[in-house]
C-alpha cells in the first residue's frame, strides 16, 4: 500500500487543489498510520480545514501553540496557517477532514458577503484556529452541521451541491457570530512574518545535512538568537531543535525504504550525529524503531 503525502512547494504551501473550479470543496478521511511518518508535516493553503475527530488522540502544531483532540472535538484551521498533525502516543487516529475553498461560500471577491463577514475572519491572525467542542451545546450544533454535509458528500443524492453549501454556509454563520466581538476589530494578518517564517525553513532544509549552528543561521537570518528561537517557537509552536528533528525524520523515511542504506548510514545522511540518536529521535516521531518500520513497510508494500 502506498503510503500518503502532503505535497508542498518551496514555501512550504500544499500544492494539491482541493475540490475543482466548479465545486472548490472536497472531504477526506484520513488515517495518519497511511501517511508517511504516521503523521502529516508542516504545511498551509489559503483553504479552510475543518477537521471532526473520529477516533484516537491527535495532536495538532499551529501558530503559537500545541493542542490535543479527542473524538467528540472538532478544529477549525483558519486560511494561510501553517500546520501539522501527528497522533498522541501512536494512536490510531482517524480524522474527517472538510477542505473548503472560502470563495465556495462567499461566491465572489469584495462582494458583501465577502467583504463584511469572511474577510474578517479571513485575514485575522487573532483567529488562526477555533476549536469546537460536543459538550457544549452551540459547538454540537456546529459539529453536526460539518457531519451533515459529510452525509451529503458521500450519498451525492440529487442537489447534493446545494445543500453541502447550505450546511456549510449555516455552520460558519453561527461560528462567525459567536466571535463577533473580535472580528469587529480584527488584526490583519502579517505578511512580514510569514515571509520571515519562510527564510527560516529555507536554511533549515538547506543544512539539515550537516550539524545546525544557531549561531550561523541567526547571522543568516539577522536577528540574535534568542529573538530566533522565540520567533520560530511563536509561528510554529515548535522548537527549532524539535522541526529540525522532525524534518530529518521525514527526510529518511525513502532512504530507508529504498533499501540502499543501513539505518547508520540514513543517520549520516540526514545529520544525526550517530545511530542511537537518530533511533531514539524516530521511535519518538513513529513509536517504532527504524528497522521496525522497515519490516512493516516492507510488509504493507
Amino acid at each position: 500500500m502506498k503510503m500518503r503525502t502532503i505535497e508542498v512547494d518551496q514555501q512550504q504551501k500544499e500544492i494539491c487543489n482541493h475540490g475543482t473550479d466548479t465545486f472548490p470543496m472536497t472531504i477526506h478521511y484520513d488515517n495518519l498510520r497511511f501517511f508517511q511518518g504516521h503523521c502529516i508535516p508542516f504545511h498551509w493553503h489559503p483553504t479552510l480545514e475543518v477537521v471532526v475527530v473520529q477516533k484516537g488522540i491527535v495532536q495538532y502544531r499551529l501558530h503559537q501553540s500545541t493542542i490535543s483532540l479527542h473524538p467528540g472535538k472538532a478544529l477549525i484551521i483558519n486560511s494561510n496557517v501553517s500546520h501539522s498533525t501527528l497522533p498522541f502516543k501512536d494512536e490510531d487516529v482517524q480524522l474527517l477532514t472538510i477542505l473548503i475553498q472560502p470563495v465556495f461560500l462567499y461566491d465572489s471577491w469584495g462582494s458583501d458577503i465577502e467583504k463584511n463577514c469572511f474577510r474578517p475572519f479571513l485575514c485575522n491572525q487573532n483567529l488562526p484556529y477555533i476549536i469546537l467542542d460536543s459538550s457544549c451545546e452551540n459547538d454540537r450544533k456546529i459539529i453536526n452541521l460539518f457531519q451533515k454535509a459529510d452525509e451529503y458528500f458521500s450519498q451525492k443524492p440529487y442537489g447534493f451541491q446545494l445543500k453541502i453549501k447550505s450546511l456549510l454556509c449555516d455552520a460558519f454563520f453561527q461560528i462567525i457570530a459567536e466571535h463577533q466581538e473580535s472580528l469587529k476589530n480584527w488584526v490583519p494578518s502579517n505578511e512580514e512574518d510569514l515571509s520571515r517564517l519562510q527564510l527560516f525553513f529555507d536554511y533549515i532544509h538547506t543544512h539539515y545535512e550537516e550539524p545546525l549552528s544557531l549561531r550561523n543561521m541567526s547571522l543568516h537570518m539577522s536577528l540574535t538568537k534568542e529573538t530566533c528561537c522565540r520567533f520560530f517557537k511563536k509561528m510554529t509552536g515548535k522548537t527549532i531543535t524539535q522541526y529540525l528533528s522532525d524534518y530529518r525524520i521525514r527526510q529518511s523515511l525513502p532512504l530507508l525504504l529504498s533499501g540502499r542504506y543501513s539505518v547508520s548510514q540514513v543517520s549520516q545522511l540526514t545529520g544525526f550525529s550517530n545511530s542511537s540518536r537518530f533511533s531514539k529521535a524516530f521511535r519518538e516521531r513513529t513509536g517504532q524503531n527504524p528497522k521496525e518500520y522497515i519490516c512493516q513497510k516492507s510488509y504493507l508494500l
